[in-house]
């Protein structure tokens, strides 16, 4: 639940795995994003990992990020 709190912080929409019906689309932007992924690029643009999500959230880098996945 930590979890689904940070990103409802974030105005994210959150859904179950086991509960929520997904759409292809959404689908896709959880592969092609998702945690895991959003670490890996923000380590490649040397982003540090103890800054604030609510900086990261709002900085350029993840416009760039939001737009490659969106």
């Amino acid at each position: 639940m930590q979890c689904a709190g940070a990103h409802r912080s974030f105005n994210q929409p959150i859904k179950s795995i086991n509960l929520d019906q997904w759409t292809s689309i959404e689908l896709n932007h959880m592969k092609e994003g998702g945690n895991r992924n959003l670490r890996i690029f923000l380590n490649y643009y040397s982003i540090p990992r103890g800054i604030k999500r609510e900086v990261v959230f709002i900085s350029k880098i993840m416009t760039f990020y939001r737009k490659r996945v969106y």
